[in-house]
């Protein structure tokens, strides 16, 4: 467990937000395969050795900007990021839940605290995968419902909108985030902020405004859920 000494919250939150790929989900392969693909359909040969920084935490548009920007032919970012998309919402091989997802969506539920997703992908893959585990979230937001994607504060700012949470009680959100740049996003719009990332990745987090890091949405429950709310 990776978690600073300041982590014993004594009240329910106003809502909870989780992040989807990396906290929900382990979908990194998923997405890479997608990103393999269309590669080689737009540009006709194998996708290069990519970093995984380079393909997660941004969005689908400026992932597929950054490698367009990188090859040498005039292809829109558009149209790769179109084609990701198509080959992500046609494979065979859906993300894995991880571990206490379910655990926290049926607790929120029988609180009546409200919650949702938000996510730099696109909300059509956001709402397909969570219809394929039966999980239901009162308000799921992807990269095409706002102008500007994580970092910035939009994201956040509007599912706590749509959640109908004023903004003098958004200090009250616990946010669920895997990246610097989910975590960048979650504190500019004024929340709580929770890592979940393996021990090597907690104190870049932990850096960047979480106020404590678990490796998984299990682990969170045990801590807050169990030992702080129960």
């Amino acid at each position: 467990m990776n978690k600073t000494n300041t982590l014993k919250p004594k009240a329910l939150p106003s809502a909870v937000l989780f992040d989807f790929d990396g906290v929900l989900f382990h979908s990194f392969p998923v997405h890479r395969r997608a990103w393999s693909k269309a590669f080689e359909t737009i540009f006709s040969r194998p996708m290069p050795d990519y970093p995984d920084y380079i393909l997660t935490g941004s969005s689908s548009l400026e992932i597929a900007r950054f490698i367009s920007r990188s090859q040498v032919e005039n292809k829109t970012a558009e149209s790769l990021a179109d084609c990701k998309l198509k080959f992500l919402m046609d494979s065979d091989s859906p993300p894995d839940l991880l571990p206490g997802a379910t655990e926290w969506f049926g607790w929120l539920l029988e609180q009546n605290i409200p919650f949702g997703v938000v996510s730099n992908a696109p909300r059509i893959y956001l709402e397909k995968n969570l219809e394929r585990y039966g999980l239901i979230a009162p308000v799921v937001l992807g990269m095409d419902d706002v102008q500007a994607p994580k970092p910035a504060p939009d994201p956040y700012q509007k599912a706590a909108e749509r959640l109908s949470i004023p903004s003098e009680e958004y200090g009250q959100i616990w946010v669920f985030e895997d990246s610097i740049t989910g975590v960048r996003s979650a504190i500019e719009a004024g929340m709580q902020v929770y890592g979940i990332a393996p021990p090597e990745k907690a104190q870049q987090l932990i850096r960047f405004g979480a106020q404590a890091v678990y490796e998984s949405l299990q682990e969170a429950n045990a801590e807050i859920l169990h030992n702080y709310l129960r």
